[in-house]
């Protein structure tokens, strides 16, 4: 289980994780088309952005995905919300990760007002 923090309003840090299999070895990315970051609350989608897939070949299993816009912006949005990574992969197939646990993304308080 991990959690990924990051201020309401905030574009930064980009949440940058190595997707692990239940034995905890990084995936192997290199046949996936998509890598998608879902969040949900009480039972309903907040989330389903597009990861970036990293070279595959000097970092396996590295994604990036950059929190722009949505839920961090909205208000109520400070809470904790479970996440997962759905892998599509090159024959269509898919794969939800972690499959042994549940991670979670905190949207903390801001410590000013929104700057926008």
């Amino acid at each position: 289980m991990t959690t990924f923090e990051i201020p309401q309003y905030d574009d930064l840090p980009v949440l940058d994780e190595v997707i692990v299999d239940g034995d905890n070895n990084p995936v192997d990315l290199t046949n996936a088309d998509r890598v998608i970051l879902q969040t949900w609350f009480a039972g309903s989608t907040v989330i389903n952005r597009d990861a970036t897939i990293m070279d595959q070949t000097t970092d396996p299993g590295r994604v990036q995905v950059k929190l722009t816009g949505g839920p961090t912006g909205e208000t109520g949005a400070v809470r904790l919300y479970k996440r997962q990574w759905l892998i599509v992969w090159g024959t269509g197939d898919t794969q939800r990760v972690p499959t042994n646990g549940t991670d979670y993304l905190l949207i903390s308080p801001a410590t000013g007002p929104n700057p926008s």
